[in-house]
Formats: structure tokens, C-alpha cells, sequence
């Protein structure tokens, strides 16, 4: 799965989404220089800061909003499946 397709879907359809900053936080540039220690290789974390993304959520949704969301995750697999 490419996460910048789905992103760029959603976005297309006016559903906002966010990279996750975390991840592999010793990755990040400002984390770079400063004394860490670290167990493992950290492969999960890479995962999670290469491939995942949040969608825009708020207690406003109606059920007819998140029908929509739903329906255009479905539109976006339904087409990635070809």
C-alpha cells in the first residue's frame, strides 16, 4: 500500500489527514545530535513513521459525515484492488 495515494484521495475528497511525527522518533533531524539510548533496530517504529496517517476526527461528526468517510475508504480500495 502506498500511504501517499490514500492521502492524496482523502485529501481529494476534503478529508484531512496528518503524518504521524512520531514513529521512529530518532529519526527525526532535531533528534539527530542528542544522546539516546536505543534497544533494537527499531523496525516497528519505522513502519509506523513510513506508512501510517491520521484522519481528521472531532465529537461534531454526524453519522452521515463518517458514512461519507467510510465510503470513500471503500471507493479508494475498491479501486486499489484493480
Amino acid at each position: 500500500m502506498d500511504r501517499g495515494r490514500i492521502v492524496r484521495h482523502l485529501e481529494d475528497a476534503r478529508i484531512e489527514t496528518r503524518l504521524v511525527f512520531g514513529g521512529n522518533i530518532v529519526r527525526q533531524p532535531g533528534f539527530l545530535n542528542i544522546e539516546k539510548r536505543v534497544h533494537g533496530d527499531l523496525s516497528a517504529s519505522d513502519i509506523i513513521m513510513r506508512d501510517t496517517f491520521f484522519i481528521g476526527v472531532y465529537p461534531g461528526l454526524t453519522a452521515e459525515m463518517l458514512d461519507y468517510v467510510l465510503e470513500v475508504f471503500r471507493g479508494f480500495f475498491r479501486g486499489a484492488v484493480r
